[in-house]
Parts: structure tokens; sequence; C-alpha cells
């Protein structure tokens, strides 16, 4: 998977516990990597980002739990299918 101005970092660096090795989640280890990712951008665009990330946290406050996450993933399959 590619992220727009974010690094991949192979995921030999992790283990998942579903191919056979002890370690974390896919899950946590996809956020561990994408958090890293935006800590090391520069100054304004992280700051960019973050303002996003607020953003969307304050507009998905307004809905309920269950279909704001659900309207979240869609939104993110489409945005990672473009």
């Amino acid at each position: 998977m590619v992220y727009r101005g974010l690094k991949r970092y192979p995921e030999r660096h992790y283990q998942f516990p579903d191919r056979g090795k002890s370690g974390m989640k896919e899950e946590e280890a996809s956020l561990m990597i994408i958090r890293h990712a935006i800590e090391e951008l520069p100054g304004e665009q992280k700051q960019r980002v973050t303002a996003c990330i607020d953003a969307i946290k304050a507009v998905m406050r307004q809905y309920e739990t269950e279909e704001a996450g659900m309207a979240l993933m869609l939104v993110a399959a489409e945005v990672a299918a473009e």
C-alpha cells in the first residue's frame, strides 16, 4: 500500500501473529508506521496534516461511533484506491 507523502516501511521489521510469529497485530504496526511517518514530515506539512486529523475527528464526533467509523473506512478505501 502506498500513502501519499508517507513512507511505507517493510513489514519484515514487525512481527504479525497471524503469520505464525509473536508480536504486535498488523493494525497496531500500521498505526505505528503512519504516526511515525507523520512525525517525520517537515514542520509546516506536519501542522497541516495534524489540523486535518483534528478536523476529521471533530466531524466524526457529531455522529454515532459505528456510523462514523464505517464512513471513515469507506473514505479511506476510496482514497487508497485513487
